[in-house]
């Protein structure tokens, strides 16, 4: 466990708060983690607390686990410097939060863009909480400050929430996205290919037991599997279900859909179109973005 008991300054796991005389240099963290406990009177974050410097930061690549406790507390990030320039991109919390001021990434934004992230911790807070970013209860976080956030709906506790996950193209509050996800968004894999979906072809989330996380040895990226019927040899052209699966990992059997009308029964599943090419499902392991055809036959 990690405490700080001096007035106004900062705990965290990875950077407490960078020096003063840091004005307008880069400080870059990432791929980097915390598991422990995090305490402060004051600032606390799972990877950084609090900025007083006009220093460029970054932090990228960087997940929290361990629980997080202070007067502005945030899963990352205790507070975001007032440098529009900073950036939270592709990190995560799952470990709880609480404070006065309390966010799933950051208790408080100062002009932070944050992009790419989720939280899957709770959030608890004894006056302003927030699943992604802790503002001021008068102040919406901007254009463009929230980019492709998610986090569980309902999982804040606090007199007043601040709901915000995506201002990208919003011009108020009104049109901000402020309606998280559900559990099962985040256990089936959902999440994780949204997000991966921004990163395009470089590898950087997978599904983990119960939430994204990041691609490792054992685990490729996140990938799409949708699933047409083929009746009477005519494939659709609309998907009746979606599964996720990781790239190395076998889609075990419990995962493929039954048929979606009790008229029919399965007869196999397939590569193509054509139910040419038949997939055995013991052993199936899926390489990208892909669709499987589902032959069906009257019961």
């Amino acid at each position: 466990m990690i405490a700080n008991s001096d007035d106004n300054h900062a705990a965290a796991g990875i950077v407490a708060a960078p020096d003063k005389d840091s004005a307008d240099q880069s400080v870059q963290v990432t791929k980097c983690f915390n598991t422990g406990a995090i305490s402060s009177d004051y600032y606390a974050g799972g990877i950084t607390g609090f900025y007083e410097t006009s220093a460029y930061v970054s932090i990228s690549l960087c997940y929290n686990t361990g629980n997080i406790e202070g007067t502005i507390a945030g899963g990352i990030a205790a507070y975001g410097s007032y440098n529009k320039n900073d950036s939270f991109i592709n990190c995560y919390n799952a470990g709880q939060v609480n404070g006065s001021k309390a966010g799933g990434i950051a208790g408080s934004r100062g002009n932070v863009i944050i992009q790419n992230c989720h939280n899957y911790g709770k959030v608890v807070s004894t006056n302003i909480g927030a699943p992604i970013v802790g503002v001021d209860s008068s102040v919406w976080p901007g254009t463009g400050n929230l980019i492709n956030n998610h986090a569980i709906e309902g999982n804040v506790e606090a007199p007043t929430v601040r709901s915000f996950y995506d201002t990208s193209t919003a011009t108020s509050s009104s049109n901000a996205v402020t309606v998280g996800s559900t559990r099962e968004q985040f256990t089936s894999g959902e999440i994780a290919y949204l997000l991966q979906q921004a990163n395009g072809e470089t590898a950087v989330w997978c599904q983990g037991e119960n939430y994204p996380v990041f691609v490792s040895d054992e685990n490729g990226k996140v990938v799409k599997i949708d699933f047409f019927t083929v009746i009477d040899d005519v494939a659709s052209n609309e998907s009746f279900a979606t599964i996720y699966a990781n790239i190395g990992e076998i889609v075990t059997e419990n995962k493929y859909p039954e048929s979606p009308d009790t008229k029919y029964v399965v007869e196999g599943y397939y590569s193509n179109s054509a139910c040419t090419e038949k997939i055995d499902v013991d052993t199936y392991e899926p390489s990208e973005n892909t669709g499987i055809y589902v032959k069906l036959s009257v019961a």
